[in-house]
């Protein structure tokens, strides 16, 4: 079974930092971001950028922030974002064994329902406060449509959000599409910058 290690833990921590302190974002034009050592790239759907101030990669974990892009000016324009969502990419290395994604799977979809992963899902770590509107397997990636009631520090962020979780080389790849309050996004155009992230992501490291 599929055990939820010091190491895994971290990524929602950051995930929570930075919703809480709320990111305020800056503007991006990078279009990818090398993590772990250069051994997998982050790369968004189109008209999401890289803002790599709020970004890092170590040699275990990665946390990326993707915010729509800017446009580069006169001769340089490039696809600028339909909606301002924010969306972002958590990665930790040797989390899946080799060919064990569905077990992981598996494991995280029984996990989410119970009261300690609604918890770690929460921003202020209150179970009570989060609810799992909708989560199943599509292939081998799972999605999970979250609410959130807790309060944000920051920034006023939408209570719902969409996170999908796949395997890539042994890594567990965890990426998630939130709006901010002001500018919320439904959640069906959430879902569809999801499966469109993941796409990307899945396609950018196919070679390796």
């Amino acid at each position: 079974m599929f055990i939820w290690t010091s190491k895994v833990r971290p990524a929602f921590w950051v995930f929570g930092l930075v919703v809480t302190a709320c990111v305020a974002p800056t503007p991006a034009s990078q279009r990818a971001f090398h993590v772990l050592d250069e051994s997998l790239v982050i790369a968004g759907p189109t008209g999401y950028c890289v803002d790599p101030q709020a970004s890092r990669s170590s040699s275990r974990d990665a946390f990326v922030l993707l915010v729509p892009c800017t446009p580069t000016g006169p001769g340089k324009a490039s696809a600028t974002a339909t909606h301002p969502a924010i969306i972002t990419a958590s990665v930790v290395a040797g989390a899946v064994p080799p060919g064990g994604i569905d077990l992981v799977l598996s494991d995280l979809e029984r996990f989410f329902t119970s009261a300690e992963g609604r918890a770690m899902l929460s921003r202020d770590g209150d179970a009570a406060l989060v609810s799992i509107d909708d989560i199943g397997r599509s292939g081998s990636v799972l999605y999970l449509r979250a609410i959130d009631r807790s309060e944000s520090a920051g920034q006023s962020v939408e209570p719902g959000y969409w996170r999908a979780f796949l395997g890539i080389r042994g890594t567990l790849v965890t990426l998630t599409v939130l709006s901010l309050a002001d500018r919320p996004v439904s959640t069906n155009v959430q879902r569809r910058l999801l499966e469109a992230f993941v796409e990307r992501v899945a396609s950018v490291n196919e070679a390796g």
